[in-house]
């Protein structure tokens, strides 16, 4: 099951039953220095590894630009593409697939009526000279609409965000011996490690990762082998505009957005369609938090006026932070939709 996967992930990987650290700014650029935890001193014993959770939330300059004509129709995954719609825009004139050839992003921008509006990050799949085919699992014209804009950017992927060359992590061509990077794949963890000249993907088997990417909305998981810290500085631009996450049934492992602080009551989940809420938590949908210090993850439910921390209890758990750049685990087991938009409001006002 699945709920054991979560659940025990550390406890199988380290064969036992801190947030990271980080500076934060909200202008419109700048920096987030992230301390990935080394493993405990055991002295002579072997160390006992550590598990660090990190999320993008800042994203590289904008490539181009463009407002969207119209939505073509919602076309179904085949055996070598996903789920994808073609967006036709104005006033663009591109290169076949200048936006494919590396990993790009395009951010849709939704026109709320609002200064700030809210934003979404799609994967390109190609282009034409007016055209961009994105990899989306819904009809797109449902959540925006022509005249809203979009802009391009090039991908987090873990060797621009670790390192190409590993980022102080430790490499190895053993998975298993090297540290490792999870990322949530809506059925299970992927397993990512550096085998000393880039990294690579355990299963399936992927001999250059490098390009694999990380979603902005979503998080990866980190497991340190080795004593001593590792410190990842990223560099880009804060969002300015309310991020939208997709949270659809099932499990998500899903980014806070922000490189600041955000309160449980904050992140908007209990407002999500389909999302149970009920004084039960086991039959409530639920979230969990990781805690750096215990190494393990802290459940949430909401009993449909407060959050409220499983073990240990806390009747009213609205204003427990979750820390910036982190991602959560959400299960929707007792509810949710395939099309779910959870929009994070932005936590604080951009400067112009």
């Amino acid at each position: 099951m699945k709920y054991t996967t979560i659940t025990t992930l550390a406890a199988l990987l380290l064969g036992t039953a801190g947030a990271f650290a980080q500076s934060a700014y909200t202008k419109p650029s700048g920096f987030v220095t992230t301390t990935i935890h080394g493993a405990t001193d055991n002295g002579a014993a072997p160390a006992t590894p550590k598990f660090s959770v990190l999320t993008v939330s800042l994203r590289s300059a904008d490539q181009a630009a463009g407002a969207i004509v119209s939505f073509g129709g919602h076309l179904a995954a085949t055996s070598d593409l996903p789920s994808r719609q073609v967006l036709t825009m104005s006033d663009v004139s591109w290169k076949a697939n200048q936006w494919s050839d590396a990993p790009h992003l395009v951010y849709l921008e939704k026109d709320d009526g609002s200064d700030d509006g809210a934003e979404q990050s799609l994967l390109v799949l190609s282009n034409t000279a007016d055209t961009l085919t994105v990899a989306t699992d819904y009809n797109l014209s449902g959540r925006f609409a022509a005249d809203d804009l979009i802009k391009l950017v090039v991908a987090p992927t873990l060797g621009t965000v670790f390192g190409a060359d590993g980022g102080g992590l430790k490499t190895d061509a053993n998975p298993n011996t090297a540290d490792n990077l999870y990322i949530w794949d809506a059925n299970d963890w992927t397993k990512y490690y550096h085998n000393g000249t880039n990294w690579s993907r355990q299963s399936p088997y992927l001999a250059n990762a490098n390009n694999v990417i990380i979603f902005p909305d979503e998080g990866v998981f980190i497991l340190r082998k080795e004593v001593g810290d590792v410190d990842l500085v990223l560099t880009g631009l804060a969002p300015v505009k309310n991020q939208i996450s997709d949270v659809p049934s099932g499990f998500s492992f899903v980014s806070s957005r922000y490189s600041v602080d955000t309160k449980l009551k904050d992140m908007g989940f209990q407002s999500l369609a389909g999302w149970v809420s009920n004084e039960n938590p086991y039959a409530a949908d639920n979230l969990y938090s990781w805690d750096a210090a215990e190494q393990k993850w802290v459940k949430f439910y909401h009993n449909g006026s407060h959050w409220v921390r499983f073990s240990p209890y806390l009747g009213n758990a609205d204003d427990v932070v979750i820390s910036s750049g982190t991602p959560v685990f959400v299960s929707r087991l007792n509810g949710g939709v395939s099309d779910s938009a959870n929009t994070h409001t932005l936590p604080y006002h951009p400067e112009n």
